[in-house]
């Protein structure tokens, strides 16, 4: 879960829809937001249109409190009818939408049947994550989860519209989302595979989530996954390094999923 501070704006008519919208989305005075939603809802009859804006729970109560009326200020000067209100702290799951890369010339290097997961054997989540980029930037949509640099992985492999995500509590920057909890982490993939079937998933934290949630937990998760995968047509590629597991915990992983090993 991601949490924030968020307000709830309703516009009552079709001018005000569109000041709202201007509004929040150029005002240069405020923090970015995390998540900028519209939406529309019936009451009595009448089909409302509402906005829900929500910011980093870093913002300070005092902070948010004088950019919410900033903002209130800006709408009752440009004429529009509204009601506008806080929400206090809002817990959600952040979505994910993965846009086609720039593709490469010819076809992809590495071919992984869908529907499967594999699980990489190597020392350093190398190989695992050339095999991702080499299917994304030939078509597949893809998401990857990581413990490594996010900002390197998109610079160094040009993912420049694939959503990488940090494994763990704080993200390297803003400028990359983080997720931590198992059960987010399925729902987050579920969500993406259901929007982006025959997608391509990378998973290269396998020796943090054993730490962390234990050696059980993370394979619960991973039979999970693997059912996911295999309902949407997907791949999901796995990176572990075999000396961080007990051989009867490798064992586990190899017997729910096809094995490769990294060429050295």
């Amino acid at each position: 879960m991601v949490a924030g501070l968020g307000f709830l704006v309703i516009a009552y008519d079709e001018a005000s829809v569109q000041t709202v919208e201007r509004v929040l989305k150029v005002h240069e005075k405020g923090p970015t937001p995390l998540t900028f939603g519209r939406g529309e809802f019936t009451l009595e009859g009448r089909r409302e249109t509402y906005f829900l804006v929500v910011y980093r729970a870093e913002l300070k109560a005092r902070q948010f409190k004088r950019f919410q009326k900033d903002i209130e200020a800006v709408l009752e000067q440009a004429g529009a009818r509204f009601d506008m209100a806080p929400i206090g702290a809002v817990k959600y799951r952040f979505l994910l939408l993965s846009e086609a890369e720039a593709p490469r010339e010819g076809q992809p290097g590495v071919s992984l049947e869908r529907g499967l997961c594999y699980l990489v054997r190597e020392e350093r989540p190398e190989a695992a994550l050339e095999m991702f980029a080499d299917l994304v930037t030939h078509g597949a949509p893809g998401l990857c989860f990581t413990r490594s640099p996010p900002k390197r992985i998109r610079d160094t492999h040009r993912l420049h519209k694939t959503p990488i995500v940090w494994i763990g509590q704080q993200p390297p920057s803003r400028e990359f989302q983080a997720v931590e909890d198992l059960e987010e982490l399925s729902f987050l993939i579920a969500k993406f595979l259901r929007e982006r079937s025959e997608g391509v998933v990378l998973i290269n934290a396998l020796e943090y989530l054993v730490q962390t949630k234990g050696f059980p937990g993370t394979l619960k998760f991973l039979y999970g996954l693997r059912e996911i995968v295999a309902h949407s047509n997907a791949r999901l590629i796995l990176s572990v390094d075999p000396r961080s597991l007990e051989a009867k915990e490798l064992s586990l992983l190899e017997r729910e999923m096809e094995c490769l090993k990294a060429e050295k």
